[in-house]
């Protein structure tokens, strides 16, 4: 999803009414109804967990705390820094509503699931072939630390660098990506190569 800038605040009936119409546009197959099921899915979750009252300056208060030597947001800091994301991305990210947030996690899974489905069931691969496809076409996002499914480079990017990465896979040729992908195991492993080479100021 491209982020927008918030004119919302904390109004959270606007927040929702402009997520609606955005996931509308967005998947064109898919009922008013069943985006707002998605979204009160996400209220609940976000209640749950304690971070529906997030304030939306959140991203520069972790940035505060953490270069204050906070451990706690230090720890978050480090952690998307290390896969490729800097203070503006952090920033970004955890400067959007909780609900804008969890709703770009669906979006994700929404893409990736509806892929899923055409590859298996219209272009004929099998589970497993369809799963490498994925990984081969579209950005995972999650706890890179996490290396359950996906280890070293093709382990998951942190969620910090969602605009980062809409905005670099714009950029992209298709062709030469296609080209590229045979070098590599995962979408991820191509974009975390791209990103430590223009850390470098070195562009592809």
């Amino acid at each position: 999803m491209k982020f927008f800038k918030n004119p919302f605040s904390s109004k959270q009936p606007e927040i929702e009414r402009f997520l609606e119409d955005y996931y509308l546009m967005v998947f064109k197959s898919i009922s008013r109804n069943d985006i707002k099921n998605a979204i009160a899915k996400c209220k609940e979750d976000s209640i749950k967990e304690g971070t529906n009252d997030l304030p939306n300056d959140f991203g520069d208060f972790i940035i505060e705390q953490a270069n204050l030597n906070n451990q706690q947001y230090q720890k978050i800091r480090d952690k998307a820094f290390e896969s490729g994301a800097n203070e503006e991305d952090i920033r970004k990210w955890w400067n959007l509503h909780d609900l804008e947030r969890r709703m770009i996690l669906w979006e994700d899974q929404m893409l990736r699931f509806s892929a899923f489905l055409v590859f298996k069931n219209e272009k004929g691969f099998s589970e497993e072939e369809a799963i490498d496809k994925i990984r081969k076409t579209y950005p995972i996002y999650g706890d890179p630390l996490d290396e359950s499914n996906m280890r070293g480079k093709d382990r998951p990017l942190p969620n910090e660098l969602h605009d980062t990465i809409y905005n670099l896979t714009k950029e992209m040729d298709p062709i030469s990506v296609q080209k590229r992908m045979k070098d590599y195991n995962s979408m991820n492993a191509l974009l975390r190569d791209i990103l430590d080479k223009r850390k470098s100021n070195i562009y592809l």
